[in-house]
């Protein structure tokens, strides 16, 4: 090989060394939530970040003045009962919610999901209509580029009403972003943001086989 084309190649991995470290930088660090009642931390947005032990979110978000509730919420460390082996979830203090900027889509019970005491996945949900799911999804195509995939999803209740439930998911090397909307009750959209590198691994599918 001669020495231009080892200088070429040298040059050509540096590029993507530095390209991949830029990229890795631009990854979103967490979730930013802000208070709008009730608020007892002292920065509000605050960021949550990936990775956030049980303590330090304890310290993060300390437990709001009375009378607000504060069952269920993660200072008390009263997780809801574990889905699986590593995993527990527990809600923000009443009055948080996800910060985007100055829109409201109407979004309540925000949780967070921590996997070997590590939080990897925060939860949200938000009223749904055409015009906050679009809205949404335009707040994410500008942050995250153009969605992955997107579906929508006939639906009909026991009562015969019959509505189209969408979802749209955007992937980067670390983060996986999900909103759906109208999937479980007519009313309920959902927001899901995963950080993958700290979520749980993925389990292979049980085969099933006949019983004799």
């Amino acid at each position: 090989m001669t020495s231009t084309r080892v200088a070429a190649l040298a040059i050509a991995l540096i590029s993507m060394q530095f390209t991949a470290v830029a990229h890795a930088q631009d990854e979103p660090k967490g979730v930013r939530v802000k208070c709008f009642t009730n608020c007892s931390s002292a920065t509000n947005p605050t960021l949550v970040e990936w990775g956030a032990t049980a303590k330090q979110l304890e310290a993060q978000f300390p437990p709001p003045p009375p009378p607000a509730i504060t069952v269920g919420v993660c200072p008390l460390h009263a997780y809801l009962p574990k889905r699986d082996e590593g995993l527990e979830s527990c809600a923000l203090p009443f009055g948080w919610t996800t910060d985007l900027g100055g829109v409201s889509i109407g979004a309540y019970e925000p949780s967070l999901t921590l996997y070997n005491g590590h939080f990897f996945q925060y939860t949200e949900q938000f009223n749904a209509g055409d015009e906050l799911f679009g809205l949404l999804a335009d707040i994410f195509d500008k942050s995250l580029g153009k969605a992955t995939s997107a579906d929508e999803i006939p639906m009909q209740n026991g009562y015969g009403a019959k509505w189209t439930a969408r979802t749209k998911t955007w992937k980067t090397p670390h983060l996986t972003v999900r909103i759906s909307e109208k999937v479980s009750t007519i009313d309920k959209g959902l927001l899901i943001i995963t950080y993958e590198p700290l979520a749980p691994p993925v389990k292979a599918p049980t085969e099933g086989k006949a019983p004799f």
